[in-house]
């Protein structure tokens, strides 16, 4: 593994897979370095760390509806593809990705802040909370329970 220093530029290292068990399927660590851009100056045992633990979080508020279940993974869950891949594991990985985003943001909000108030965007605490909102939907979607429901009076 490739030794990174804050503030350095290099190419990012591997970071491979973080193993979710046997009913959840592995998340792949360098997918979510790219669609969620991490920065490559953020240690990969970091990056690792953290989606490990919003694995580990989604897997809690998930084990309820898992042990409702009769299916030995969850692609083996009836659900729906798009590209060939089950929106079900779709939605589980977006909660582990948004849960590990948004705890890299509160880790990293004084290591990276340029400038004052250069970043707020990327790493604002409105911008944490969207991510455990995001993290929030896709784990109701498993689970088939509106996240919101509104009655009329």
């Amino acid at each position: 593994m490739m030794s990174t220093t804050w503030g350095q530029s290099n190419t990012p290292e591997t970071l491979g897979t973080v193993d979710c068990g046997e009913f959840f399927p592995a998340l792949d660590a360098d997918k979510f370095r790219r669609l969620y851009r991490i920065p490559v100056e953020l240690p990969g045992e970091v990056v690792l760390e953290q989606l490990r633990l919003g694995a580990a979080a989604a897997i809690a508020s998930l084990e309820s509806w898992r042990r409702g279940r009769a299916e030995a993974t969850l692609a083996e869950v009836p659900q729906r593809e798009i590209g060939g891949t089950g929106v079900l594991v779709m939605f589980f990985e977006r909660a582990c990705f948004c849960l590990a985003k948004a705890e890299l943001l509160r880790e990293t909000v004084t290591v990276d802040r340029r400038p004052q108030a250069e970043n707020a965007a990327k790493s604002g605490a409105e911008t944490e909370e969207k991510y455990r909102e995001f993290a929030a939907d896709a784990l109701s979607r498993i689970c088939g329970v509106p996240i919101m429901e509104v009655d009329l009076l």
